[in-house]
């Protein structure tokens, strides 16, 4: 059966690449918009569920079966959701508020083997530590 990444994350694909798997990817393309009130470890269950759930529907519309891998992650800092960086100045700025401290990484994982059957979705939290980074490092 067919293995497929709904995720255009190189990170991920890397992951799965040095753990031997074969696959495809074919990225979900959803809105990742938080909702109101909603809580980070929510956050990354629903979009990686979201994002298997359309492309395991996809690839039974094609009528191709097929194991879909659904992820999202975010790292909280401080009690603030820090997403992907929206460029250059972001990520320096991201670099900033999490050298020195221990952050917490949340990732949302879901896998589904067939659109109408089981589903195994769940949210690792990991805690880092990082060392204090001075401006040269975050520079660069």
């Amino acid at each position: 059966m067919k293995l497929i990444l709904a995720s255009a994350s190189p990170r991920r694909a890397e992951i799965l690449r040095n753990a031997g798997f074969e696959f495809s990817v074919q990225p979900a393309h959803v809105d990742e918009s938080r909702l109101l009130n909603e809580g980070a470890e929510d956050y990354v269950r629903r979009l990686a569920q979201t994002k298997a759930r359309v492309v395991a529907n996809r690839m039974e519309e094609s009528d191709r079966p097929a194991v879909v891998i659904g992820a999202d992650t975010v790292v909280l800092s401080e009690g603030q959701m820090l997403g992907k960086p929206e460029g250059a100045i972001d990520a320096r700025r991201m670099q900033g508020l999490l050298s020195g401290k221990t952050h917490e990484v949340l990732s949302g994982l879901s896998v589904i083997g067939d659109p109408n059957g089981p589903e195994y979705t769940d949210v690792e939290k990991t805690s880092v530590r990082f060392l204090p980074l001075s401006d040269r490092e975050i520079e660069e």
